[in-house]
């Protein structure tokens, strides 16, 4: 005998009878329910997404010419006004709960068979930009004349699951979105720790700072010469250093990669 599956039914195997109405006992959603249940409005939201049926008529419809199909899933195809009263007054918490409890089980289980294993729960954040018209949506001003929205995926690695989706104008970064959201322990982050604010008169970049015999130095500019000279350093915030003495405000020095002009005065005083 010839057996049929259809995709419906698939998909209907992986959220379990069970647990499914241990969910609407805990949610009271069909304390007020006369005949229509939860998991038979459950099935034809599910068959609408499936069938991409866009109105009542199509969902009821489609779901009607396949009658005898429907028993053998345990449900019935429902009436249009029915199934529209129990989209607007049914408790949604029912569907918030089944939708965790379905992630919380491929995270689980689908995440065991992933090819590349991590000691620590692995995150990764993306973007991307949706452009819309400035006019129409004054809101999501990006530029001059267009308009954008950014869409922030978070995913995880455990199963290849989203663990957040948020949706914010085209002018916020990655960097807010993840100062914005809880983590899990055990994962690593980075963070920047602020002790105190330090009231420096002075401050060049990290990258400034050479290291000599002497001790810290920079390179300062004058005309086409370039003279090192020696600084005393204090705190640093990991991107500028706290210059105590031996520097000026306002004195031009070289601010960037000052290692390689280092390296190419030590070769010349060799070569002399």
């Amino acid at each position: 005998m010839t057996r049929f599956c259809s995709i419906l039914n698939q998909t209907l195997q992986i959220f379990p009878r069970r647990e499914f109405q241990r969910l609407v006992d805990e949610t009271k959603a069909e304390r007020h329910a006369r005949g229509f249940k939860s998991w038979d409005q459950f099935v034809a939201m599910l068959f609408s997404h499936l069938a991409d049926a866009n109105s009542l008529r199509e969902i009821c419809g489609g779901l009607a010419s396949c009658e005898g199909r429907l028993s053998q899933l345990g449900t019935r195809a429902p009436a249009r006004a029915t199934l529209a009263y129990a989209n607007g007054h049914r408790n949604w918490q029912l569907f918030e709960k089944l939708f965790y409890a379905l992630y919380d089980h491929c995270r689980r289980d689908l995440g065991l068979n992933c090819k590349f294993r991590f000691k620590n729960p692995l995150l990764s954040i993306d973007s991307t930009h949706i452009s819309l018209c400035s006019e129409l949506f004054p809101w999501a001003g990006y530029s001059r004349q267009k308009g954008a929205v950014k869409l922030h995926f978070t995913l995880d690695h455990a199963g290849y699951l989203p663990a957040a989706m948020v949706v914010a104008t085209g002018k916020i970064g990655e960097l807010t979105i993840a100062r914005r959201q809880r983590w899990e322990p055990g994962m690593f982050v980075d963070v920047t720790v602020t002790i105190d604010h330090a009231n420096a008169e002075v401050a060049v970049p990290d990258d400034a700072i050479v290291r000599t015999a002497e001790g810290p130095a920079v390179f300062v500019v004058e005309g086409d010469v370039f003279r090192r000279q020696r600084v005393e350093i204090g705190r640093s915030d990991g991107q500028h250093t706290e210059i105590l003495s031996g520097l000026s405000a306002g004195t031009p020095i070289v601010a960037r990669n000052a290692y390689v002009l280092k390296s190419e005065l030590e070769k010349s005083e060799y070569a002399e």
